[in-house]
């Protein structure tokens, strides 16, 4: 789930244990989260987007194909 933002992740190098640090929760809950198993809160969601290059939406971060959808 979310590959554009496991992608920006990838593009800045930085890794789960990494972005689950600087937005205050552990690896396990950014784990579930990225893999769509809990959801991300809106305050999560915002500091994950401060991380990133200016200009990239949540919206686009965020974004679930229709596939992903059907199975959430």
């Amino acid at each position: 789930m979310f590959r554009n933002l496991r992608a920006e992740m990838a593009r800045l190098g930085l890794s789960g244990i990494q972005v689950a640090a600087k937005i205050g929760i552990c690896e396990k809950s950014f784990s579930k989260k990225i893999l769509g198993k809990t959801e991300f809160t809106r305050l999560e969601m915002m500091k994950i987007k401060r991380l990133l290059p200016k200009g990239l939406t949540l919206e686009y971060l965020f974004d679930m194909n229709d596939e992903e959808l059907k199975s959430a």
